[in-house]
């Protein structure tokens, strides 16, 4: 398998603003702990940050010099993209009240079932701003009610094969039509030392169960 490069982020060549805080004092510990603001980025992410850099900017945008800033936040676990302008700003607030023009985020599902992320994806019984049911697809103003009556369709089908084609046939039309773009699957490793057994390490946060572990 051929391994990924990682390859330096730069605002000269990227057109973004580079602000790592754990290379300042501005982090919760009051000192630096990188050594340097060095920013890296695997291939396939460093392309997609090209792609929202021209998005969010446009070639007008990018000739007049302003750039993306990429921010490490304190406390927080991965990298964020914000804006220079506020009125871009996607905070979580402004996504909630869907006031947003571009938002990055992370999903995973609530249980094993399909019907965990078809629930959040494509279904959308009320787009109106008073709705009860306040989804994915409500947060970004996705009017689907086909797609919605297939995902309840699709809940009800008792018959695991038929279910599967239904779920498959959504997934392609989220993936050509939907205002979702999946960037990224992330990916955990746990390791245990030698002579510890029993751990059981499941696709979702829920199944991790630490009951059987036995330590030699």
């Amino acid at each position: 398998m051929t391994r990924s490069r990682l390859l330096h982020i730069m605002p000269e060549t990227h057109h973004v603003q580079i602000d790592l805080v754990y290379a300042t004092d501005r982090n919760f510990t009051g000192k630096p702990i990188y050594k340097a603001q060095h920013c890296l980025l695997l291939e396939p992410a460093e392309a997609a940050l090209r792609k929202a850099v021209e998005i969010s900017h446009g070639a007008s945008a990018r000739r007049s010099g302003s750039s993306m800033p990429i921010v490490r936040r304190k406390r927080r676990r991965c990298c964020g993209i914000s804006f220079p302008d506020s009125t871009f700003i996607a905070e979580l607030g402004r996504y909630r009240a869907r006031a947003h023009d571009i938002y990055i985020g992370e999903w995973s599902a609530d249980y094993i079932d399909p019907h965990s992320n078809a629930q959040g994806f494509v279904w959308n019984p009320d787009n109106s701003d008073a709705s009860s049911y306040k989804m994915l697809a409500w947060r970004n103003a996705w009017d689907i009610p086909q797609l919605t009556k297939e995902t309840n369709a699709a809940l009800a089908e008792s018959d695991t094969k038929k279910r599967a084609q239904m779920y498959e046939k959504m997934q392609r039309e989220v993936l050509a039509k939907s205002p979702f773009v999946i960037m990224f699957q992330k990916v955990s490793q746990v390791a245990a030392r030698p002579g510890v057994t029993g751990l059981e390490v499941g696709p979702i946060n829920d199944l991790v169960s630490y009951r059987n572990i036995r330590k030699q």
